[in-house]
């Protein structure tokens, strides 16, 4: 499952017009698919999302273009809390929102992510609070578990499908005793 809620909104719709087949790059995703599904306006957060991302996608590039450096670099700077240029504050701040927003579309309003730098595996970086990851992860598992018990009820993990046949197929067979009390190879 992926942790991205307009990902879940956009399977979900392509699940139900039965076309889970790649997309090409091009394709408006979040503008629903003409001649098969309609026209379908995705939910207000998820626009929301689209604009918040569209802004930071825009100001990561200026950032690169203008100090012609490379993602790697950009981001160095974006996690180092001595930087202190506006438009790394900016990039920042649109990180803050975008993470608000999805936590928003999962009806998460309670949820306090805390931003700011933070000790990580990977050294310190401007990320969300550890106790938040770990409620953000717990709160996705639940969901996860929902999730199956629902595709349970639909039939979609019955036991008797063709996998669990090859499964019980491939076991091996028990040993037979050969007279003088050795089990027989083969």
């Amino acid at each position: 499952m992926s942790p991205y809620p307009e990902d879940k909104w956009f399977y979900e719709e392509r699940r139900a017009a039965n076309i889970l087949k790649p997309l090409n790059r091009d394709t408006p995703i979040y503008r629903g698919l003409p001649g098969v599904m309609g026209q379908y306006n995705p939910p207000p957060a998820i626009t929301q999302l689209e604009t918040i991302g569209q802004a930071y996608y825009d100001l990561s590039q200026t950032i690169m273009t203008n100090h012609q450096e490379g993602l790697t670099r950009t981001y160095n700077r974006f996690h180092n809390s001595a930087e202190t240029n506006a438009r790394i504050q900016r990039l920042r701040a649109l990180h803050i929102e975008m993470a608000r927003a999805v936590a928003d579309v999962y009806g998460w309003t309670d949820l306090d992510l805390s931003h700011g730098f933070h000790e990580t595996r990977q050294g310190v970086r401007f990320t969300v609070s550890e106790p938040a990851r770990r409620d953000v992860l717990d709160r996705l598992l639940a969901l996860n578990h929902e999730h199956y018990k629902e595709e349970v009820a639909q039939g979609l993990h019955d036991k008797g499908t063709q996998k669990n046949k090859k499964k019980a197929a491939a076991k091996p067979k028990s040993k037979k005793k050969q007279d003088d009390g050795q089990e027989e190879l083969f």
